[in-house]
Parts: structure tokens; sequence; C-alpha cells
């Protein structure tokens, strides 16, 4: 698996990755601005990882398939964390 964490990698790392037989190529899209070029998405990668549903909707609407596009949220869920007690590291 290759994971492109951003545009640059993906455009860099995409071309060089294409034909050698890896199996999965993931990139990470998490800003909601224009994308611009979404025919290197659809080419370099097997599926996105948007950061929000707004940045899914955004590639969506660039042309890029729904199936491709997954929705991860990046980042934690600070009540998934609280200590029952001192020394207690169990999540609620």
């Amino acid at each position: 698996m290759v994971h492109y964490n951003d545009p640059c990698a993906m455009s860099l790392v995409g071309p060089a990755s294409t034909g050698l037989g890896i199996p999965t190529r993931v990139a990470s899209r998490r800003v909601n601005y224009a994308v611009r070029n979404p025919a290197a998405y659809r080419s370099l990668t097997d599926g996105i990882l948007c950061e929000s549903e707004a940045v899914r909707r955004r590639c969506a609407r660039a042309g890029i398939a729904a199936h491709l596009l997954l929705v991860v949220p990046d980042g934690v869920d600070p009540e998934v964390w609280r200590h029952r007690g001192p020394f207690s590291l169990t999540p609620k």
C-alpha cells in the first residue's frame, strides 16, 4: 500500500508507482479547496481519505467517483480519552 499524504506526494510518487503492482494507492485530502487536478486523483489513486463530509462533497463535485471517497475524520474525540480515575487508561 502507498499512502499519499498530500497532492504533492501524489504528483511525485504516483506516476513512479504506476505499473509496479502496488495493490492499493490511497491519498489523503484534508482541505476544502477546489481540486486542481481531479484527473490525477482518478488515475493515481484507488481511494481518497476525505477529512470531512464537506471535503468529500468537494471531491465529488470535481468529478471524482463516489466509490473512491471515504470520510475519515482527522482528529480524536476527546471524550474517548477521559480517565475514570487518576491512573485509568480505559476509554469510556
